[in-house]
């Protein structure tokens, strides 16, 4: 079987800190918002924050060239475990496509009729412009990056702010205020999203010699985990430079 078909049913998660791992793999996945620019999409300017976590769709043979943009450590788990988890592969699109003017027509017409406009926007959090900058460490990078690559899949949880306190969305002024974004990532720990360890396919750390500490880390979850379970966990840890010279 090809390395391709081994790893088409595979979301993968990425992280550029080897500690980010071990924190998934003792607490889960946080949501946290995640700033987009839906200018062009929309063609019109919107930059806002969606509460999210991201995964993406791609075979384990290419997921060095990831690596640039996103970091080097990953945890890929089976695609099954994302659709029961109503997790959603995006829509990708650019200003001028048929997809995004019906989308703008649609929001401006709700604008008018003063309808709510809470739907249309849970409709947008699932798209992405089919190419854009991406905001990493509190600015925009100053290559322009083909998103559609990505084959992007998103975990966007249900949220009341009437009954939680929760925003399905954020300006950027709201998302560059430390204080209030740390209150609502707080918030979003409600929405965590779960797995077991037969979910996980990969763990992936940067370097070979990386690996035993990160055995040791995984080891020492056996409480939250059967012994058996992350024993078999263990199996599963692979490094960035060895898929970088055998696939």
């Amino acid at each position: 079987m090809s390395v391709n078909k081994l790893s088409a049913n595979t979301l993968f998660h990425f992280t550029d800190k080897k500690e980010n791992i071990t924190s998934i793999l003792r607490n889960e996945f946080y949501p946290r918002y995640s700033l987009e620019n839906w200018e062009p999409v929309l063609g019109f300017g919107k930059e806002v924050a969606i509460p999210m976590v991201c995964f993406c769709d791609i075979p384990l043979s290419q997921i060095y060239n990831h690596t640039k943009f996103y970091g080097r450590y990953a945890i890929g788990l089976r695609k099954e475990w994302g659709i029961r988890n109503k997790i959603n592969p995006i829509i990708y699109t650019y200003c001028g496509a048929l997809s995004a003017t019906l989308l703008s027509t649609i929001i401006s017409k709700a604008q008018k009729d003063g309808s709510d406009l809470d739907d249309y926007i849970n409709f947008l959090s699932f798209t992405k412009p089919y190419k854009g900058k991406l905001w990493q460490d509190g600015k925009y990078r100053s290559e322009t990056i083909t998103f559609y690559d990505e084959r992007e899949w998103r975990y966007i949880p249900k949220v009341d702010i009437k009954k939680e306190g929760i925003p399905n969305v954020i300006g950027k002024d709201e998302f560059l205020k430390e204080k209030f974004l740390n209150d609502k990532h707080k918030k979003l720990e409600s929405k965590k999203l779960s797995f077991e360890p037969n979910d996980i396919k990969y763990i992936i750390v940067e370097k070979e010699s990386e690996i035993y500490d990160m055995v040791t880390e995984v080891r020492n979850i056996k409480g939250k985990f059967p012994y058996e379970e992350v024993e078999i966990l263990i199996t599963r840890i692979i490094s960035m430079e060895h898929i970088r010279e055998d696939f």
